[in-house]
């Protein structure tokens, strides 16, 4: 009898392409962890840009693979300008910035001196505010500043060789191009697969993958897209140069949590202190302020609501897990994959707390 139903699932059912299925993905996840990343990358992307591609298709009756193509050559651009253009333009504003600290270090000494004697108050018996002590811990500093470009050098040789990136960025693309625009088909194949009986709760889980993949990857996008934007605007109208430029990297950085953020002021602030002063400084703390206050009250919780359901510090868990794992693509999968583990170890923790084993009666305590 047991034979008899494996024979008619697997062979007459064809329920040995699920099973099969399952088995290269354990085995590619736990063996290549690089080709996993760049699959579920590929995978996510494609989703990502697949409500984009329906629309495309069905407003502007473009084929789906011509609005594929579109779109990641949108996205190639869009991180060629970042890395080729706005990146290095900002690092080298920044090389600028960081010599000029030793001659604001001056000045403000200078003007702290002349405060203090104007207002009556000796502060020369103070060693630690003698310009020559500043200046020294100050230069104990300038090192590591010196050392950035090399550091973030090692970083990207170690990240990935030349060869290894764009064989991976090939297999990305070329995959990303195949499941877009055979998404419907591919959804259709899998929901073909469901057994009727089982077919409505299955279809349930599908639900709750949707909302959770689409709370995130979509909605992270639009954030980082808004974030961009405003502080591009802001930073620009505070009258720091090149705002613009730091306020793109600072949309495209939001897409990690408080990376972006930390970095944006990092980079901001020292650019304005170079170039505008104390004045210019605290005008940029401003715009970070306000923009940061409508990120926490109403865009994010608005755009991303509670579908993903993921504190930050779990993300940056996740973030790291991935970047150990699998590098830079690692990084891009690893809290789309972490949110989806997350909802299935809920239910199967949902299923425990139900089972018999669980609320199993305690035994009565024998009475001498």
């Amino acid at each position: 009898m047991i034979q008899q139903k494996l024979y008619t699932f697997l062979v007459e059912r064809k329920g040995w392409i699920p099973i099969g299925f399952l088995i290269l993905a354990g085995f590619i996840l736990l063996f290549l962890p690089r080709i996993t990343a760049i699959l579920l990358a590929a995978f996510f992307t494609a989703y990502a840009i697949s409500p984009v591609v329906e629309f495309m298709d069905r407003r502007l009756h473009l084929p789906r693979a011509v609005a594929t193509v579109l779109l990641m050559l949108a996205a190639l651009l869009f991180v060629a300008l970042l890395i080729f253009i706005i990146v290095p333009a900002i690092f080298s504003q920044l090389a600028d910035a960081v010599g000029k600290l030793p001659s604001l270090a001056v000045a403000a000494i200078t003007w702290l001196y002349e405060t203090a004697y104007e207002n009556g108050v000796d502060i020369t018996q103070y060693q630690n505010l003698t310009e020559e002590a500043l200046l020294e811990r100050l230069g104990s500093f300038m090192p590591a500043f010196s050392s950035l470009p090399e550091f973030i050098g090692a970083v990207f040789r170690q990240t990935f060789s030349v060869l290894s990136f764009f064989v991976d960025l090939l297999i990305y693309a070329v995959v990303t191009f195949f499941v877009s625009t055979r998404l419907p088909a591919i959804f259709n194949s899998i929901t073909g697969l469901f057994p009727p009986a089982r077919k409505p709760e299955m279809m349930e889980w599908l639900d709750k993958f949707d909302r959770v993949l689409s709370g995130f990857i979509r909605g992270q996008i639009m954030v980082c897209f808004i974030l961009g934007s405003f502080y591009t605007t802001g930073l620009t109208l505070a009258g720091l140069r090149d705002g613009a430029s730091v306020g793109v990297l600072i949309g495209a950085l939001c897409f990690v949590p408080y990376i972006g953020i930390i970095t944006g002021v990092i980079i901001a602030s020292l650019l304005a202190l170079s170039a505008g002063g104390p004045l210019l400084m605290f005008k940029v703390f401003l715009v970070f302020v306000i923009i940061q206050s409508l990120d926490a009250v109403a865009i994010t919780p608005n755009i991303m609501g509670k579908k993903v359901g993921i504190s930050p510090v779990l993300v940056i868990i996740a973030l790291f897990a991935g970047a150990e794992l699998a590098g830079f693509l690692g990084v891009l999968v690893a809290v789309p994959t972490f949110a989806i583990l997350k909802l299935i170890g809920g239910y199967l923790v949902d299923k425990y707390k139900s089972s018999a084993i669980y609320n199993a009666p305690v035994d009565t305590p024998k009475v001498d």
